[in-house]
């Protein structure tokens, strides 16, 4: 649960910086990385190399999003996918990735019916659905459906 207290922490200046600019800097995405391995490495050792290897495919995963969606993903967004694999997981963050989809999805639509062409910022997306699908996975309920 800290982890995820953590995680909520550095995100927030990412997705607050991200929407007034529609970029994330590197240095914000460096920092919240270095936070949450730090975490990791410190006091969450079991399993340490499948974070990483979440850490490394969710942005080559967000790279190929990148290129299939004409650039419609940012650069900061992709790089920010090793901070969400990092905190999740390599099942939960692309879990959360879906869901991110799903609402980005749902607002686009909702924007296009009011005709206002704006584009999204997706850090807050990526935030949202990432911290949801850790939390609600980790839950008494279904870490008791993950035995079967």
């Amino acid at each position: 649960m800290i982890i995820s207290v953590i995680f909520l922490l550095v995100s927030i200046p990412v997705c607050i910086y991200d929407i007034r600019t529609q970029k994330i800097p590197d240095a914000f995405t460096l920092l919240s990385f270095s936070m949450v391995t730090l975490y990791r490495v410190l006091f969450d050792r079991s399993g340490i190399w499948l974070y990483v290897l979440a850490a490394v495919l969710a942005p080559l995963f967000l790279t190929v999003i990148r290129f299939a969606s004409k650039k419609g993903l940012g650069w900061g967004d992709v790089k920010y996918g090793a901070v969400c694999g990092m905190y999740a997981g390599p099942v939960l963050v692309f879990l959360g990735f879906f869901f991110s989809a799903v609402l980005a999805v749902i607002v686009i639509t909702i924007q296009r019916k009011w005709k206002s062409g704006k584009s999204i910022a997706y850090a807050p997306y990526l935030t949202a659905s990432t911290l949801a699908a850790s939390i609600l996975f980790n839950m008494p309920f279904f870490s008791i459906l993950s035995q079967y």
